[in-house]
């Protein structure tokens, strides 16, 4: 569960993963809640991205946080997956704690050529794209509520893509900026049978504005009511 706090406490406070594992790509987006630990997730370079339990339910939240010597200017989570053919939308959760004034958060979707799927403008490389200060750019694709960013991925079911979300760090000031991201997640065409599709209305019967069927159902209640009296 994401909170609005001072996320560069919770570094010292909780129980951290450094686990960097080898990329490879993955039938369906995988872990995207983080439980227990960050894989398969890659992250770059080691220990940019960290796994925390802030709230202590075990549900784990993935920490970008800056180097204290300055080493690395930028923090980054990455997962190759193949998108359900079924695939509607790419959605996350995620929190920054602006501390720093230079700082850039994005996300983008690549192909398996690392070229980038629904950017918003040809200059980008990303769908997603808020900086420190506030400024927000989003591909057409993309709608936002509260902390929830949610991209439009019909346009690529099937395919093979690269998850890439990135903290950009500017050190100049100073300050740093730490982001927690969480639930990131694919939604797909609810399946026939499931109980989440709509189900057309039939209207058996109808003549002239009365439902046959219906009536007929009224009756029968009616006598069995009459006999039970």
């Amino acid at each position: 569960m994401l909170k609005r706090s001072c996320l560069k406490s919770v570094v010292a406070a909780s129980v951290v993963s450094l686990l960097v594992l080898a990329q490879s790509a993955h039938a369906d987006l995988m872990n995207g809640e983080f439980i227990d630990n960050l894989s398969p997730w890659t992250v770059d370079p080691t220990g940019a991205v960290l796994w925390i339990d802030a709230d202590a339910a075990d549900d784990g939240e993935a920490l970008f946080i800056p180097d204290d010597q300055e080493l690395y200017p930028e923090s980054t989570l990455s997962q190759i997956f193949t998108l359900d053919p079924e695939s509607l939308t790419l959605s996350f959760d995620f929190v920054m704690d602006i501390i720093a004034e230079t700082d850039i958060f994005t996300a983008s979707l690549l192909d398996d050529q690392g070229d980038a799927l629904g950017p918003f403008s040809d200059e980008a490389d990303f769908f997603y794209f808020l900086d420190s200060k506030g400024e927000e750019h989003k591909a057409a694709e993309v709608v936002v509520t509260g902390d929830t960013v949610s991209l439009d991925v019909s346009s690529w079911a099937g395919e093979e893509v690269k998850l890439v979300f990135n903290l950009q760090h500017d050190y100049t000031d100073g300050e740093d900026t730490y982001v927690s991201l969480d639930n990131v997640a694919v939604s797909i065409i609810p399946a026939p049978g499931d109980g989440n599709e709509r189900m057309p209305m039939v209207r058996r019967g109808d003549h002239d504005g009365v439902d046959i069927l219906a009536t007929q159902k009224i009756a029968e209640v009616a006598i069995a009511v009459t006999t039970l009296v």
